[in-house]
């Protein structure tokens, strides 16, 4: 028989994307044409996210200023929002011609709604299946009513609106969306248990206790059918995580229903139908050690390792530190320095994952792979890593529980790829590091983020002569400062620029060919960026960045002027820019490029 898992989590599967998808279930995110698309700043994307969660139902100008702004709305708050509606229908529609309303938002009354298609918005599609679920439950059809509770289930993707509710308002507004879907994942779970599917609905039921990590009956429910599913060395683990979460963050014990799925385990007095299953019990858990080795010439970065060690002194220090900064610039080398640093305050381990976000000619590592090798780097036999995501993730976490482990995530691309591999312990910490600002890692895990920015003159010279090997220093300084700035002092183009004077050669005699190995290994990061770029903002990577000489920096009416182009078209390019490190936004809306990386567009455009 087939399992409900196989149903499709979003729509039906068709050869071609959908012209147009919005979720709302879990981070805000926008698709046109199988591209995802910004929905523009923060506001904007809130605006989009309330009429959104109002699924259809009309919301009037009252409400969304509520919503949005509480008891402290701008004068311009009405405005505001017009304004935003008009930018908003041309993200969803941008063949739109001007004044015109579009399909997908249109006015009502003093206020406006959210035309909601279940082939479009995920909340109506779960809405839709949520129907049909209590369809087939009142018509005792108790197969169809599981596989359309299990892909409602599936459209969720970590807490409604993550990251954009700003005001008590909207926070109430997605908890109502939650605790819906948390009472249907406890359905589901207690209807599995009850017709012996307990295996078909763990995946969904992990990721519900995810979301709702005090919601005791349904850790209740997936203690028991994990225990029905075989997996009772599971079962005992997710116990044993609610329980140390419920007494260290709300000083409680677990209740009655909790506490009796824990001992019908470990009784092993549960009831219902039996599963075929692959065996799984306890294991040694190993000590692993498996931070890279630590620059044997690291120095200088004395201001970021002074303000990461003032974060971690503090009383309740942040459990996940996120480092960003553009490629070459030595997010790695700090992160591995300062697991070196304070390794010795973790003594249960320590873990090291590159996650392949920007490497080029592969792809990136999905969460699934990422948790399977933690997993076994923790001595899980491969044999017994459970399938799904949510379940890897809860035993993960689960084996962590009470102990003290430094994760190292490497080589990050979003925050989708590692939310599940932060560690829930109190002794844990996870450093992470990529192109991008994890801004979504914040709101979901608290990260602290911190931006590794080029090294000073002085430290850009001691890198640079640090890298010369056992060769004394060149005594020539201003030798050193024209390879330094040649190098833009990216730390990747001075480790190959060293990497080149050997032989007892000076670096007056290879410093050329010093610098012009350092601008092609510079390249070869860049291009690791630049092959994941949309086919317009590769456009306008080539024509825009050549341009952007010291001082100059894009703005979006620069740019469409640049590309002959309305504005509305390159809204969002700039940050895609941006976030893969090509670009380096100083200022709101502002936009700077480093001299390698403007020389590596030169390079492109010329050979288009």
């Amino acid at each position: 028989m087939t399992s409900v898992l196989d149903e499709p989590a979003f729509g039906p599967v068709v050869s071609s994307p959908a012209p147009l998808e919005l979720r709302v279930l879990g981070p805000l995110r926008v698709w046109r044409d199988g591209a995802e698309v910004s929905a523009g700043p923060r506001l904007q994307r809130q605006l989009l996210a309330v009429l959104l969660a109002h699924a259809g139902s009309p919301v009037t100008m009252s409400e969304m200023i509520d919503l949005i702004w509480e008891d402290r709305p701008p004068t311009s708050a009405i405005n505001t929002i017009h304004k935003y509606i008009g930018a908003l229908r041309r993200v969803l529609e941008p063949d739109l011609a001007p004044r015109a309303s579009g399909q997908w938002l249109l006015g009502h009354g003093h206020g406006y709604r959210f035309i909601a298609d279940p082939a479009v918005l995920d909340l109506a599609a779960y809405h839709q299946a949520e129907g049909s679920f209590r369809r087939a439950l009142s018509e005792s059809d108790q197969e169809a009513a599981l596989r359309h509770c299990v892909a409602a289930l599936r459209l969720w993707r970590g807490p409604s609106g993550s990251g954009i509710a700003d005001t008590v308002s909207a926070q109430t507004m997605f908890a109502a969306l939650d605790r819906s879907y948390l009472a249907l994942a406890t359905t589901a779970a207690q209807l599995a248990r009850r017709h012996g599917r307990s295996r078909s609905v763990l995946e969904v039921i992990w990721a519900a206790a995810e979301i709702g990590p005090f919601h005791e009956p349904l850790h209740a429910e997936l203690v028991a059918n994990l225990a029905l599913a075989g997996q009772r060395a599971e079962a005992v683990a997710a116990f044993q995580g609610v329980r140390d979460r419920l007494r260290r963050e709300l000083g409680i014990e677990p209740g009655p229903e909790l506490a009796l799925a824990y001992r019908r385990v470990t009784a092993d007095t549960t009831t219902g139908a039996p599963e075929k299953h692959s065996p799984a019990g306890p294991w040694p858990i190993t000590r692993p050690a498996q931070l890279p080795a630590d620059l044997p010439f690291f120095v200088g970065r004395t201001e970021i390792l002074a303000e990461l060690s003032r974060v971690l002194a503090v009383v309740d220090p942040p459990k996940v530190i996120a480092l960003h900064g553009m490629p070459g610039v030595g997010k790695s080398a700090v992160a591995v320095h300062l697991a070196h640093c304070i390794a010795a305050n973790y003594p249960d381990g320590q873990l090291h994952l590159d996650l392949r976000g920007f490497a080029d000619g592969t792809d990136p590592l999905t969460a699934e792979q990422a948790l399977r090798e933690l997993l076994t780097g923790l001595g899980v036999p491969t044999q017994s890593v459970p399938e799904g995501r949510q379940a890897m993730a809860g035993l993960y976490r689960s084996l962590l529980s009470g102990q003290r482990v430094l994760v190292m995530l490497d080589n990050v691309r979003t925050a989708e790829q590692v939310i599940d591999l932060v560690p829930a312990s109190e002794g844990c910490i996870a450093l992470v590091t990529g192109r991008q600002r994890l801004t979504a890692l914040r709101a979901a895990a608290g990260a602290h983020l911190m931006k590794v920015g080029l090294p000073s003159r002085q430290e850009a010279r001691a890198c640079l002569i640090g890298h010369l090997g056992g060769l004394p220093a060149p005594t020539d300084a201003r030798t050193l400062d024209v390879v330094i700035e040649r190098c833009g002092r990216l730390p990747l183009a001075l480790a190959y620029a060293g990497a080149r004077v050997a032989g007892g050669q000076s670096l007056v005699q290879v410093r050329i060919e010093a610098v012009d190995h350092a601008e092609i290994a510079a390249h070869q990061a860049f291009a690791s960026s630049y092959h994941q770029l949309s086919a317009r903002a590769a456009e306008v990577f080539r024509t825009v960045a050549p341009t952007l000489t010291p001082g100059t920096r894009a703005t979006v009416d620069h740019t469409a002027a640049a590309m002959t182009r309305p504005a509305p078209d390159i809204h969002g390019v700039l940050d895609e820019l941006s976030e893969v490190g090509l670009l380096e936004e100083h200022d709101p809306g502002h936009f700077e490029c480093h001299v390698l990386v403007r020389a590596y567009a030169a390079q492109l455009a010329a050979a288009s």
